[in-house]
């Protein structure tokens, strides 16, 4: 059995050694205008890591957003499917408590 294929993108170098990440790449690394990212070569590739690290916060968001698209709704627009109970229905269930986290954090409790 092949293991998962990794997406690919292509990507072109301006004249001034600029590249523009896709959409599709930015949302996956959560990466805005403005975010600072660490490259490295590592054999004959360029691998960019994110220098801070994501907000448990963002991260649900960004999850919630990609499942949304997967479910071929569009988040960014007024749908039906988008009720919270709909929503609910149809997402996986978080293995974290959030109302916990949450409160651990304004604490300044340790991560659960």
């Amino acid at each position: 059995m092949e293991g998962a294929r990794k997406p690919k993108w292509d990507v072109k170098v301006t004249s001034k050694g600029q590249i523009t990440l896709p959409k599709e790449v930015r949302e996956v690394m959560m990466v805005r205008e403005g975010d600072h990212l660490e490259a490295a070569i590592t054999d004959d590739s360029l691998v960019l890591r994110r220098r801070d690290e994501v907000p448990d916060s963002e991260k649900i968001r960004a999850h919630a957003m990609r499942n949304l698209r997967n479910m071929g709704i569009d988040p960014e627009k007024p749908h039906p499917e988008l009720s919270a109970s709909n929503v609910r229905k149809k997402m996986p269930a978080l293995s974290v408590n959030l109302s916990e986290r949450i409160r651990a954090q304004r604490e300044g409790r340790e991560e659960l």
